[in-house]
Parts: structure tokens; sequence; C-alpha cells
């Protein structure tokens, strides 16, 4: 049986106010969590500087918006 995690921190280049991000290329992350939460409910949680918020992130159907992220602020 694979035991998936509870909670999982993902990296930010940057992100906006409806907690979509933008990684570090790949879609790794996207990828893994989508992967993770048709087996359970899992938290996603990314860390950033405040100073890495933008206005909008555009996103497509691959991607999947955080949680919550946490900010110096």
């Amino acid at each position: 049986m694979i035991k998936y995690p509870d909670v999982l921190l993902v990296p930010i280049v940057a992100f906006d106010k409806n907690f979509n991000r933008i990684g570090y290329g790949g879609g790794f992350y996207d990828r893994y969590i989508k992967k993770v939460k048709k087996q359970k409910k899992v938290l996603t949680i990314g860390f950033a500087y405040s100073f890495q918020k933008v206005k909008k992130i555009p996103t497509n159907n691959y991607d999947i918006g955080l949680d919550f992220i946490i900010t110096n602020k």
C-alpha cells in the first residue's frame, strides 16, 4: 500500500491572490498533487516572500491552486 502525505509544501516563484502559482517548471508538483488528491485529501501550502505576489498568474487545465500561501508578511 502506498502512503501519501497529508500536507505538501510547494515551491513558489510567483503567486496571485487566488492561490495560483508559478513553480520551477515542468509541472511536477501539479501532477503529484492531482495524483494524491485522487487518493485522499491533502493540504497544499506554499511559502514565499511578499514581493513574489503578482496581479494574475495565467493558468490552464493542468494547474492546481494551493490551499494556503504563507509569506513573510
